[in-house]
């Protein structure tokens, strides 16, 4: 329909590209929501694919609103990289998921390359297309593996195989499930695949970052709590101990990058590690009180940013100014920060009583004492917004040379 679009006039193609965008997220909201639950040879439409196709389409909306989308083509983008990040949360079969992955990571390489501020988006784009490609090409090794291993890509069929008291591929097929998760590492930011994320995301605009670091968050724990959700990691530790080092090294880099950050983008960049470190926790444990701790954190990590997103070229007028939204933007800031009574305090809290049941000690210290040195950086951007005459930490514009 966007497409169709090029043959009406100019002035009626920019009126109603971002409406036909907004339709269509709404058409598809009210589908997913009226769809019966059931499970697919290839998709999966359960309460937990309802609930995260929801959150993705709330994230079209903010980016949206927030001005992502600049014209038809960009609409068209957002409408690909959400299509691809719910077959990617839902997919009932790997090759489903390096189909939803291939499709969002096209639609934001074309995203960011058509964006204007001169060469800096497209260097972002570049080294965007660059590093996702080899986190691709892990994913489809181990894709591989794993078909070796099992002789099948169906993702029930593959976990029932893999969890067999007399399953004798246990080593080739483990190697596999660690590319897997290694590609899904590139697309999170986790260490140490989390390199690309801050220059990817200088080079993008603010309302598109906050679509980004958003929608593969959730894309990519859905999944990974589809595939570690159901015991896996109680009959593989080896696997569990490689996430939980993987949170620690997180954790710290984040942290320590996010001190020295000064531009709302990479600041983002390295806020998005430290709440994918805590996500970690939840795929550590195990059953209902674990699910649901997931998608509560989900839900307050995509509205809180996207709050800082709608509202933060409103709140660099000033308090005096723009109190409002200045407010909502504190409020949003506080939230990521966990502090109390926002609703970040209460999704972290979860988190440390699902990693002191599950006894993981140690991850559940080192993200305590980084919880203490994130509240410095967080309320530093918010007291600067309450600055008079100041403009907090304005996004740099790119030089024209």
């Amino acid at each position: 329909a966007l497409l169709l679009l090029e043959w009406c006039p100019d002035k009626w193609r920019e009126r109603v590209w971002f409406w036909m965008v907004l339709g269509i997220l709404g058409a598809t909201w009210w589908s997913v929501a009226r769809a019966p639950l059931e499970q697919g040879r290839w998709l999966q439409m359960d309460r937990l694919a309802q609930f995260s196709t929801e959150l993705l389409l709330a994230t079209g909306l903010l980016g949206l609103f927030a001005g992502a989308c600049r014209s038809k083509e960009q609409g068209f983008f957002l409408l690909s990289a959400l299509f691809g990040w719910i077959l990617f949360a839902n997919a009932a079969d790997f090759l489903l998921l390096f189909l939803g992955l291939q499709t969002v990571s096209v639609a934001l390489y074309l995203w960011c390359a058509t964006l204007k501020g001169g060469v800096l988006p497209l260097e972002a784009a570049f080294k965007y297309l660059a590093l996702g490609a080899i986190g691709a090409a892990c994913l489809l090794y181990g894709i591989a593996l794993q078909y070796l291993a099992v002789g099948t890509t169906e993702i029930s069929r593959v976990l029932e195989r893999a969890l067999a008291p007399d399953f004798t591929q246990k080593q080739l097929w483990l190697t596999g499930l660690l590319l897997v998760w290694l590609g899904l590492s590139f697309k999170a930011a986790l260490f140490p695949f989390q390199f690309w994320a801050p220059d990817v995301y200088e080079g993008a605009s603010l309302p598109l970052v906050g679509v980004m670091v958003t929608g593969m968050k959730v894309a990519v724990f859905v999944f990974a709590w589809r595939l570690f959700g159901g015991g896996l990691l109680q009959d593989y530790p080896v696997v569990a101990s490689c996430l939980v080092w993987m949170g620690i090294c997180t954790l710290i880099w984040a942290h320590l990058g996010a001190l020295r950050q000064k531009q709302i983008e990479r600041f983002l960049a390295y806020s998005g590690m430290v709440h994918a470190a805590w996500l970690l926790m939840a795929l550590l444990s195990s059953g209902k009180d674990a699910e649901e701790g997931l998608l509560f954190y989900l839900f307050v990590y995509v509205f809180a940013n996207g709050g800082l997103v709608l509202f933060w070229e409103q709140a660099q007028r000033g308090w005096k100014e723009a109190p409002s939204a200045v407010a909502l933007v504190a409020f949003s800031l506080m939230t990521l920060a966990g502090l109390p009574p926002t609703p970040g305090f209460f999704a972290k809290f979860y988190m440390i009583q699902l990693a002191y049941a599950s006894h993981w000690i140690i991850f559940l210290c080192v993200a305590l004492l980084t919880a203490i040195l994130s509240t410095f950086y967080y309320l530093r951007y918010t007291f600067t917004l309450f600055k008079p005459d100041t403009i907090p930490c304005a996004t740099q514009t790119p030089s024209k040379n």
